[in-house]
Order: structure tokens, then C-alpha cells, then sequence
């Protein structure tokens, strides 16, 4: 079987999918191995520049992919009340996480993946005709915050390009599950 481009003997993927299974398969998959896999990359680009900030970077790197996960759950909580039940899973997972690397409260992570979540949906929401120059700022901003200064229009365009195919990719992914229960 293959979803999403990886080929699948152990059954892990499936048509039908218990809640808390989701919730795990979301952290595991779509924040800890994507963020492993961006910050591989990406600190090869930037841990020579002077102003990195690499504990920032990473962190950064965290929360948008929590919060991507977050948005996309979000979308589909209205469709699938079963959603509930995964957004309450993958909150327990993150929070541990969140603590254990940087000892936040559950007020503080709360607080911060909202935060990021905004600053995200702002990127993922907003009709390219209303603001044309939002691919190029949205990068421009997120790369400041970890001391990257980036005025290349073709690498920004990249950046925001691919956080918005990691949203589309995991909505097309959600859209193929079937929770089975809570």
C-alpha cells in the first residue's frame, strides 16, 4: 500500500485510524521528523552566519510545524467531531514536549502555539491578490526573528512556498483518515 509516497507493509497506514493513533502519528511524523529533516538542512545554510540564533531557529521550527498540525486539524474539527479527540491527543504530546525541552507551563505553551498559529494562518489564509507582497515579507520576518537578514526574492519565495505545500500536504493527508473513535 502507498500513502503519501511511502510505501506502506506495516499496516500503519490505514483507512481507519483510532484517535490517540493519529494524535502520535501527527507528532512523530509531521512535527519530529519534519523538524529533523528542516533542521538538517536548513542549519547547513545559516550556522555560518554571525547573527543565527540557533536555539531560536529551532524552537521557531517546532512551533510552526506544531501549529501547522494544529490548523489543519482545526479545518477539519467542524466536519469530524471525532477531530476533537485527535486535537487532544497531539495538545498532550506537544505540552510534554514543550515542557521537557524548555520547561514551559501549560499557560506559556498554550499561549505560544497560538501565537504561531495566527502568525501562520496569516500566510496560509490570506488571497494572494489581497496582499502580493506576503511571500516575500512573511519569510523576510520569520528569518529576522532567528538573525537570518534574507533579501533574495527567489529564496523567500521558496521558504513561504514550502511552508504552504507542508499545510496543503498534511490537509490532503487528514482528509483521508477515518477516526475510529476517541
Amino acid at each position: 500500500m502507498e500513502v503519501d509516497g511511502l510505501n506502506d507493509s506495516s499496516g500503519l497506514f490505514q483507512n481507519s485510524i483510532q484517535a490517540s493513533e493519529l494524535a502520535s502519528l501527527l507528532f512523530t511524523q509531521r512535527v519530529r521528523a519534519d523538524e529533523h529533516i528542516i533542521m538538517s538542512s536548513q542549519l547547513e545554510l545559516y550556522k555560518n552566519e554571525p547573527e543565527f540564533k540557533s536555539d531560536v531557529f529551532e524552537q521557531k521550527v517546532f512551533l510552526y510545524l506544531v501549529a501547522n498540525v494544529a490548523l489543519a486539524l482545526m479545518n477539519f474539527s467542524d466536519k469530524n467531531k471525532k477531530m476533537q479527540y485527535v486535537i487532544a491527543h497531539f495538545k498532550k504530546l506537544v505540552s510534554l514536549e514543550m515542557h521537557n525541552r524548555w520547561d514551559y507551563t501549560q499557560e506559556k505553551i498554550d499561549d505560544v502555539v497560538e501565537a504561531t498559529a495566527s502568525k501562520y494562518a496569516i500566510l496560509l489564509y490570506t488571497k494572494p491578490d489581497e496582499d502580493r507582497s506576503l511571500s516575500f515579507e512573511w519569510p523576510k520576518q520569520w528569518l529576522e526573528d532567528v538573525g537570518i537578514r534574507e533579501t533574495n526574492p527567489i529564496t523567500l519565495f521558496k521558504i513561504s512556498t514550502r511552508w504552504i505545500i507542508y499545510h496543503i500536504d498534511l490537509l490532503e493527508f487528514l482528509s483521508k483518515q477515518k477516526i475510529t473513535n476517541g
